[in-house]
């Protein structure tokens, strides 16, 4: 048996919101939709820098390799101005003519940015032995950088053995508060087997 009071406190016309209800709920959902949107777009292309950092690194990972696996040097070009890089030699197991090329701005982003630097140099050329080298002298320092805004990643190899290393930089705005602080995120890759250790 339902209380007579629960009975008289309902109104029985009263079924649907009303329009004020339905407008403060829009308003409510645009102003929470307007938020967080940005926030997802800048996710979405932070995801894609990462995205594009790996493939850089995997891109330089399989020059080196193939190098050693041909006995032979291979080149990579990066053209800064572009956001492009090149791979001569890849395309083909002879290594006659066909090359590999990729623009970060189509295949990702075209706001990215990518810069490489070996040496003062955008040319790295990796011997029948891994090792990467400058023109006829051997690299001692090579970056390669991805950003866009506030985040960057550095894919860097190492002078002497080819070992490449891929490192988030990202820019970030200082705070008071350490639990927002934050933590270089680093991937060693062994450019021949592909290990992580």
């Amino acid at each position: 048996m339902i209380p007579k009071a629960w009975v008289d406190s309902v109104n029985p016309r009263r079924s649907a919101m009303t329009m004020i209800e339905v407008t403060i709920a829009i308003l409510v959902i645009g102003l929470l939709s307007a938020i967080t949107a940005p926030r997802l777009s800048d996710a979405y292309r932070s995801t894609r820098l990462q995205s594009a950092a790996w493939r850089v690194t995997n891109d330089v990972r399989l020059a080196r390799q193939m190098a050693i696996a041909r006995g032979r040097s291979i080149e990579w070009v990066c053209q800064n101005a572009n956001d492009v890089y090149t791979c001569a030699s890849l395309g083909s197991r002879d290594g006659s003519g066909a090359s590999m090329s990729v623009s970060i701005g189509e295949l990702f982003d075209s706001s990215f940015d990518l810069s490489a630097d070996f040496d003062g140099q955008s040319t790295i050329r990796f011997d029948a032995d891994g090792v990467p080298y400058v023109g006829t002298s051997m690299m001692q320092t090579g970056v390669i950088t991805l950003q866009f805004g506030g985040d960057r990643y550095d894919v860097r190899i190492a002078a002497g053995t080819g070992l490449v290393s891929l490192t988030n930089v990202s820019v970030w705005i200082p705070t008071s508060d350490p639990v927002y602080e934050p933590a270089s995120q680093s991937a060693q890759v062994d450019g021949t087997s592909g290990a992580t250790p």
